[in-house]
C-alpha cells in the first residue's frame, strides 16, 4: 500500500508524486476500514454519505480522536489474556520475540 512511498529515498519524490501515492494508499486504507468495521461505515455512511475513491487528500474521511475513546472502532477481535500454559508454550518457541 504505502511501499513505494517508504521505500522511495529521502527528498527523492515531488510533493505531487508523494500526494498521489498518499491518496492512493488512504483510499485504499479507508476502504478496507469500511468493509471490516461495522461501526466506521456507519459513521462513514451517516457523514460522507458512503464510500468512494476520493479525489483529495482533504476529502478521505479523518475521525476525532475522540471517537477512539467512545467507541469500539476495530475490525478486529478483542485481546483476551493467556493462560499460563499458552503463554509458557509461546515463550518456549521463542514467538515471544515476534509479540514483543
Amino acid at each position: 500500500m504505502f511501499e513505494r512511498l517508504l521505500a522511495a529515498p529521502p527528498y527523492s519524490l515531488r510533493q505531487a508524486e508523494k500526494e498521489a501515492l498518499l491518496l492512493a494508499g488512504l483510499n485504499e486504507l479507508a476502504r478496507f476500514h469500511y468493509d471490516a468495521c461495522p461501526d466506521y461505515a456507519r459513521i462513514v455512511d451517516a457523514a460522507w454519505g458512503g464510500p468512494r475513491v476520493y479525489r483529495a487528500i482533504e476529502d478521505v474521511p479523518f475521525l476525532p480522536v475522540g471517537l477512539f475513546k467512545e467507541r469500539e472502532l476495530s475490525f478486529a477481535p478483542p485481546f483476551r489474556r493467556l493462560s499460563l500454559r499458552e503463554a509458557a508454550a509461546i515463550r518456549a518457541t521463542g514467538a515471544d520475540e515476534v509479540l514483543a
